[in-house]
């Protein structure tokens, strides 16, 4: 077997990871429409401290070369080119600048807590009213999305 066809399982699971679990701004009994509005303030906030820094990063050609051969078998290493050279922009404050919100949001008592995509009966069975107050969290707890950034915090 490949080595790319036995890895792609293992990458096929790892980027499904990401979709298996939600990261919201959690503290018991605070209403969602009070965490939405404190984490505007805070994004506002360090946007405000931390603008963004827009950069630019030249990414050369990346080439390979190969051995070509013609009908009379004479053979000569070909270069050849693999990804052409590119510009890339990005903010150098961004992970500061999120940095800043989190700190902003414990300040303000929340904690960022990932909690898991309810599956199952237990996603069948959820009535799926958005959550307006948060809940205690328990061993068992997890999250449905209902859309429009709305979410449902089911435990069990």
């Amino acid at each position: 077997m490949c080595f790319h066809r036995a890895i792609l399982p293992l990458c096929a699971a790892l980027a499904l990871t990401g979709c298996l679990s939600m990261p919201i701004y959690y503290r018991e009994g605070a209403q969602v429409a009070r965490i939405e509005r404190d984490d505007l303030e805070c994004r506002i906030e360090a946007q405000n401290r931390v603008p963004p820094r827009m950069r630019s990063d030249y990414i050369p050609p990346v080439y390979d070369e190969r051995l070509a051969c013609n009908a009379a078998g004479t053979c000569t290493m070909v270069r050849f080119m693999v990804s052409p050279g590119h510009w890339e922009r990005y903010d150098a404050n961004e992970g500061l600048r999120t940095e800043a919100v989190q700190q902003c949001m414990a300040d303000k008592g929340y904690a960022r807590i990932s909690l898991p995509i309810c599956t199952g009966d237990v996603a069948r069975q959820a009535d799926r009213t958005p959550t307006s107050v948060q809940p205690a969290i328990t061993p068992d707890a997890c999250i449905l999305k209902l859309g429009s950034g709305r979410y449902q915090i089911v435990t069990p």
